[in-house]
């Protein structure tokens, strides 16, 4: 069927109207007549799975009964036109000695000829019948037109669909189309791709397409260009990048409701049941062939999965501005974010992100200039979970069709410094969902019979923190093996500690580049998602540099590849292997008491992980997290200063631009590096359904932690 509809793209590229006179439907060169060939009427009896030559020739006739609208009141005309065909196929047949192959060759003429059959009233007055009138071929779409061609196709080889397009193009006068049909078809395989090569050339010579004003913003996007760098750019081929004034439109329709926009000196906010419902428009945009495959039915079953969060950084730059309010500064800010996951109905996917973990779906709720505490925490959790109470579904018009998408929050973009302020957990050693401390971790089998607080289940597992935290785990009892104590207290064993740390540190950067446990400027260290892959990812050289046991080392990383994977876990298999690590951990280094992220990987994860709506790894926090390095970049780089509240406004724009789904479905998405799931992982996990691809991978960057792949 491909090379069949390529010659019909072809024919359709030279200008020729490639109409067929095999069908009714089809016709369109006479208004009481069509054509068909001797050879389907062969075809069409050939196919009919019948062996006795009468009952090959009943089911002929029924078949043409319905090409034709014949009503028993025309039947003998039908009948009669038949008969001629039957008797002299027969006689022919028979002097072939019922041998297809000598058949066709010696009757290949008369096989070609094509024999003119009526359409009969009856036909007409269907077509005319109440409701909905129906459009011609040419008029129907392609879901349509499949539809209405199916049982041509159904009973036709590629060859004779191909050879009856000669035929019918001929006897319409078509003799050109006709012959490049015969040239596409009938002659050396390849001849297909040298013409459509061939026709792309021309397309090239013919010069660039201008480019719509969403493609634009979408190059502009991903080359962090501004307008001033676009109009250069433009300049050098205006033919094919629109003006600067057409982007303008299409960024308009990356913004929600203007109503529903506040914006102020001191923070950018857009309501959460209007950026929900425009993001779902934009999502039916991108799926707009999928949602017109979908029945009334399932367009009101349909349901968005999303997940949100807050971070707080610090480190910003203070501008130059009085504030009106004596207590503001612009020195930390605090960002609530909204990711889109996957768009369900029922049990079917209509889109899922592509890229759960990065910033391109990361949709901005609200910006505050305002330092993370645990007051702004749970003040800012109280008033979106006071608006999700209040949400209601999005309804509207798509495609004259009305569309309603139910939806699902899922609080899950959190690091550990926000599940300890929401559940009022004091000790950053304390374990927020059972309540013990650090000196109780290493008690793997009480650990595992205390009462868990469900309600704090929901804050899910921050992967990203996940990898470092292990990461640092390791480093830290590396550092304290030579006097195996989780404390270095006396100036003697504090000499061996940092006498340790700083030849793990130098052979790190000898023999791989990294630099480990190191201070930054303004913020943190050297511990990054990065580093601590790049350290899992090869635990031989790791182990002989830190003496950490090798073992202990790959089964902590298969636990944060199944985590980090996206894919369905094994709750059980997942719980016997991270016990299995626990216990390992235990053994090897009873005198260093477990950090709190790995007793919540090792003991709590099999929990949270069933309490979670979608796969674990699809909810982890690091779109948030490199959303506060774009925050720093367009702040600088693409806001107006005249006055804070505009700047504001410029930078929840590019927000919601670059977050945008039918911008970021223009963008190319950028090439990872991709990794075999090891075995041991996989074992861990639900076998995927046809959707969903095991040998999936997991990205060695999800987070863009070090490199921001956004505008």
């Amino acid at each position: 069927m491909l090379l069949f509809e390529l010659v019909c793209f072809r024919l359709k590229l030279l200008g020729l109207n490639h109409t067929f006179m095999m069908d009714p439907s089809t016709s369109g060169t006479m208004s009481n007549t069509f054509f068909i060939s001797r050879q389907e009427l062969f075809a069409i009896m050939k196919n009919s799975g019948h062996s006795n030559f009468e009952e090959q020739f009943t089911f002929l006739t029924e078949n043409m009964k319905g090409r034709t609208g014949c009503s028993e009141d025309n039947l003998k005309d039908l009948l009669k036109k038949l008969s001629y065909f039957k008797s002299d196929l027969k006689s022919r047949w028979t002097s072939a000695r019922r041998t297809e192959d000598r058949f066709l060759k010696a009757n290949r003429s008369w096989l070609e000829s094509a024999i003119s059959f009526p359409r009969y009233e009856s036909h007409s007055v269907e077509q005319n019948r109440g409701g909905r009138p129906k459009k011609s071929f040419e008029e129907s779409g392609d879901r349509s037109k499949r539809k209405k061609t199916e049982q041509l196709r159904s009973i036709a080889t590629v060859s004779e669909l191909s050879y009856a397009a000669q035929i019918s193009l001929r006897a319409s006068g078509k003799t050109d189309a006709s012959k490049v049909v015969h040239e596409v078809t009938a002659t050396s395989p390849t001849r297909a791709s040298k013409y459509r090569k061939a026709y792309k050339e021309l397309l090239k010579d013919r010069g660039p397409r201008l480019m719509t004003g969403e493609d634009a913003l979408a190059v502009l996007v991903e080359a962090k260009l501004s307008r001033h760098q676009y109009n250069v750019i433009r300049m050098s081929d205006p033919e094919k990048f629109p003006s600067y004034k057409n982007v303008q439109e299409a960024k308009k329709l990356c913004y929600p409701n203007a109503d529903a926009i506040k914006i102020s000196e001191t923070s950018a906010e857009v309501k959460l049941q209007a950026l929900l419902d425009h993001t779902v428009q934009r999502l039916l945009i991108v799926q707009e062939s999928v949602i017109d495959s979908l029945s009334e039915e399932e367009l009101n079953q349909l349901s968005l999965f999303t997940k949100w969060g807050f971070d707080g950084s610090s480190g910003h730059s203070s501008y130059k501005q009085a504030f009106h309010g004596s207590e503001a500064s612009d020195a930390a800010i605090f960002i609530t974010s909204i990711v889109p996951i996957r768009l369900v109905c029922k049990s079917k996917v209509i889109w899922q992100n592509p890229r759960p973990s990065s910033p391109r779906y990361c949709r901005p709720l609200k910006i505050q200039f305002i330092k993370e505490s645990v007051e702004v925490s749970i003040t800012q959790k109280n008033e979106v979970d006071d608006e999700i109470r209040k949400l209601h579904s999005s309804v509207l018009i798509f495609n004259q069709r009305q569309v309603k998408v139910m939806h699902s929050l899922i609080f899950a973009m959190v690091d550990g410094k926000v599940c300890n302020a929401l559940s009022e957990t004091t000790s950053t050693q304390k374990c927020y969902i059972c309540g013990a401390t650090s000196r109780d971790f290493n008690r793997i089998d009480e650990m595992i019979t205390k009462t868990v607080k469900v309600e704090n289940l929901q804050f899910g597992l921050s992967v990203l923190h996940g990898w470092i935290r292990f990461f640092e785990c390791l480093l830290h009892v590396a550092y304290k093996l030579p006097i195996q104590k989780w404390q270095a207290r006396g100036p003697g064993d504090k000499d061996i500690v940092n006498k340790t740390k700083l030849e793990i540190q130098k052979m790190f950067k000898e023999r791989t580049g990294l630099i480990v446990d190191k201070p930054k400027p303004g913020f943190g260290n050297s511990n990054d998602g990065n580093t601590a892959r790049r350290f899992f990812a090869d635990p031989e050289l790791s182990s002989e540099i830190t003496k950490i046991d090798i073992d202990l080392i790959k089964k902590m990383h298969i636990i944060l590849i199944v985590v980090s994977s996206g894919h369905e876990i094994n709750v059980e298999k997942f719980r016997l292997f991270a016990l299995s690590t626990a216990r390992h951990f235990v053994e090897k280094y009873p005198w260093y008491p477990m950090p709190p992220t790995l007793h919540k990987f090792l003991i709590h994860g099999p929990e949270i992980i069933s309490a979670a709506l979608l796969p674990i790894g699809q909810l982890t926090e690091e779109a948030q997290e490199a959303r506060n390095k774009d925050f720093k970049m367009y702040r600088e780089h693409f806001s107006r200063k005249c006055s804070r509240e505009k700047s504001n406004q410029d930078i929840f724009n590019l927000f919601l631009i670059s977050s945008d789904p039918v911008i970021t479905s223009k963008r190319r998405l950028p090439k990872k590096k991709i990794q075999n799931l090891p075995q041991e992982a996989i074992q861990l996990l639900i076998a995927p359904n046809d959707a969903c691809s095991v040998g999936s991978d997991y990205e060695e960057d999800p987070s863009s932690e070090s490199e921001n792949e956004n505008f």
